[in-house]
């Protein structure tokens, strides 16, 4: 009986082969490292179609299971010459929308901006696998390997739902944070940040809009505010400032969102009569840093400086700002019984719908269900076209995940009205 022959060993990577795919891979690495030097990866940004570093990496990790079964059919079927010639198409579509202005074009178009991610971040994922492949020296399949074609095909609809379904909700819901965000900041006048988010999300979702507003027009008032602003700051500070000249330029600069220089210019500022004012200004700047401590103390030195002042409009509005301040850092700070007291001063010196729902977003954060509640509904009953729908998601939030919310459902569900607030 005649033993049959064995499998002939299957051919390693050429070497010509495998040094071209060092030649790729530096090229790669080179693009990579070039894009990160023009700062287009710089404060959590990425280059369109991205626009966010987390968009990037959410969109790269649901393209690797395509980009692997991709990559193993690749590697089973062409010449290794071939795989790093398909490497490099990989990376080419990879690179292509992040080194091209597409802005424009997202803009009018945002289905564009879902396939362009996808692709790109497909090309990438199957540009590093592949050259990986031929680098590391991965044992070829054997010859006359046959693919069954049918589970493949099914492995390949499950990979082309992981690219694009999971990325495409992932950016619906930062969106939606983000125009919340961009809203807060431009009460709070910090348009450097605003002008940030608003840019982002022109490129991620440009057909959103901010309290009925376009975001393109939305957009175009804050570039003319930060464009203000810039030619404002980019005149030097003469030799010896006034207080006055010194203030005005620390506040325009932190509306910009450089903080550094904005506390810097407030440095030698020592005069007792503008100490509410920049004590106010320091909190808020410590405030938007997330440097809690730092702007308790600065918002309590203002409170301080406000209290001894005559009484005026101006002082009361002072007291509310700087106490305002005091009771979210403790809230950040996590001290709850003292940032509730400090609420309830707020609550007595302005009891606004603007109030009432800090309030109900302070009593949210900390379990307090039903007075959440109470708060919120006050607050829709004062401003409706402000909070309705505010009011509305932060209850129904609270109905179905928060602590408590037997209560509040039982509440909501009776419809019964609200009860009287504590003096």
């Amino acid at each position: 009986m005649k033993r049959p022959s064995p499998t002939p060993p299957n051919p390693s990577v050429p070497p010509g082969a495998r040094g071209f795919a060092a030649l790729v891979l530096v090229v790669g690495l080179a693009l990579a490292l070039g894009s990160v030097a023009d700062g287009a990866w710089n404060a959590g940004q990425a280059p369109v179609p991205y626009a966010w570093r987390d968009v990037a990496l959410v969109h790269l990790l649901c393209a690797l299971p395509l980009a692997g079964m991709l990559a193993v059919v690749v590697y089973a079927r062409v010449p290794a010459a071939g795989v790093v010639g398909i490497a490099v198409g990989g990376l080419v579509v990879g690179v292509v929308p992040l080194s091209t202005d597409l802005t424009g074009a997202l803009r009018a178009e945002p289905f564009l901006g879902i396939v362009l991610r996808s692709l790109s971040s497909l090309g990438l994922a199957l540009w590093a696998m592949l050259v990986a492949a031929v680098l590391i020296g991965v044992q070829r399949p054997a010859a006359g390997l046959r693919i069954e074609w049918k589970p493949a095909l099914a492995l390949g609809l499950l990979g082309i739902t992981a690219l694009a379904l999971p990325p495409t909700t992932y950016v619906g819901a930062r969106c939606r944070h983000d125009v919340a965000r961009l809203g807060e900041f431009i009460e709070q006048s910090r348009f450097g940040e605003a002008q940030m988010i608003v840019r982002g999300l022109l490129v991620l979702d440009a057909r959103r809009t901010l309290h009925g507003q376009p975001l393109s027009e939305v957009a175009e008032k804050i570039e003319q505010i930060v464009e203000q602003l810039e030619s404002q700051v980019a005149i030097p500070l003469r030799a010896y400032p006034t207080t006055g000249e010194r203030v005005a330029r620390a506040r325009a600069l932190a509306m910009l969102g450089r903080t550094d220089e904005a506390l810097e210019v407030l440095k030698p500022v020592n005069d007792p009569q503008w100490t509410p004012d920049v004590e106010s200004l320091r909190g808020t700047i410590y405030e938007t840093r997330g440097d809690w401590n730092e702007g308790l103390t600065a918002y309590r030195a203002a409170k301080a400086a406000w209290e001894s002042r005559p009484t005026s409009q101006v002082r009361v509005a002072g007291i509310l700002r700087a106490t305002t301040g005091i009771a979210y850092c403790l809230r950040k700070r996590g001290q709850y019984a003292q940032a509730e007291s400090a609420y309830q001063e707020v609550l007595a010196l302005a009891p606004t719908a603007d109030t009432h729902f800090l309030l109900a977003q302070f009593y949210q954060d900390t379990q307090q269900a039903e007075k959440a509640r109470v708060h919120a509904r006050r607050a829709m009953e004062l401003a409706p076209e402000r909070y309705q729908l505010e009011g509305e998601k932060l209850i129904k939030k609270m109905m179905i995940s928060e602590f408590g919310c037997l209560s509040v459902f039982n509440a909501e569900d009776s419809g019964r009205g609200l009860p009287s607030l504590p003096k």
